[in-house]
C-alpha cells in the first residue's frame, strides 16, 4: 500500500470514530484497524529501505563488472605485447643486422599496452557515470515522492485538525448545556477500541 493510501485509510478510521461523552473531546476508534495501519506504515518503510539497498547493489555491480573488464583488457594487452617482444627477440637472434624489425616490434608492443590502458580507463569512467546517473535518478524520484507525500500529509492533517476542532467545540457546547455540576457518563466499552485525543 502506498503512503497516500495509508493516510487515506487513517483519515477514514478517524472519521468513523465515535465521540466519548465526558472525555474532553476524545474519540473511540477501532484498535485493530489502527494496528493494521501501523503495520502498513512499517512495510512501506521497509520497502523504501529495500529499494535503496537494491540501488547500492546495482552501483557496486556496475563498478565491479567494469573493473573486471578493465583487468581483462590490460591482461590481454600485456600478453599480446609480451608475445610481440618474444617474437622480436627470436627475429633479432635470427637476423641481428635487421634492427628496424626489432624497433617496429617494440613500438607496436608499446602502442598496444598504451591503447589497452586507455580502453580500460574509459570503461571505468563509463561505469562510474552509469552508477552516478543511477543514483541521481533514484534520488530525484525519491525526492518527488517525498514532496508529494508531504503535501498530501499536510492537507490530510489540516483537515483532521479542523474536524477534531469541530468535534471538540460540540462537546464543549454540550457540557455547557448540561451544566458544570452534572456528571456525564458514556459508553466506555473496552472491546476492540482505543480512546484517542
Amino acid at each position: 500500500m502506498q503512503l497516500n493510501e495509508i493516510l487515506k485509510e487513517l483519515n477514514s478510521i478517524i472519521d468513523s470514530g465515535r465521540k466519548v461523552p465526558g472525555f474532553n473531546g476524545k474519540m473511540m476508534i477501532d484498535s485493530e484497524k489502527l494496528s493494521e495501519i501501523f503495520r502498513e506504515l512499517s512495510n512501506s518503510a521497509d520497502a523504501g529501505l529495500n529499494e535503496a539497498q537494491l540501488i547500492i547493489t546495482q552501483k557496486e555491480s556496475i563498478l565491479e563488472q567494469a573493473q573486471l573488464e578493465s583487468n581483462r583488457i590490460k591482461e590481454q594487452a600485456e600478453n599480446s605485447a609480451l608475445e610481440i617482444q618474444e617474437s622480436a627477440n627470436l627475429t633479432r637472434n635470427e637476423r641481428l643486422s635487421d634492427s628496424d624489425i626489432i624497433k617496429e616490434a617494440e613500438e607496436t608492443a608499446e602502442k598496444i599496452v598504451q591503447k589497452s590502458h586507455e580502453d580500460a580507463q574509459n570503461i571505468i569512467q563509463d561505469a562510474q557515470r552509469q552508477a552516478f546517473n543511477l543514483i541521481s535518478e533514484s534520488e530525484s524520484r525519491s525526492s518527488d515522492q517525498r514532496d508529494g507525500a508531504d503535501r498530501y500529509s499536510r492537507e490530510v492533517l489540516s483537515n483532521l485538525e479542523e474536524r477534531l476542532s469541530d468535534v471538540l467545540g460540540q462537546v464543549r457546547r454540550g457540557l455547557d448545556t448540561l451544566g458544570s455540576d452534572q456528571n456525564m457518563t458514556g459508553d466506555r466499552s473496552n472491546g476492540n477500541h482505543t480512546i484517542v485525543s
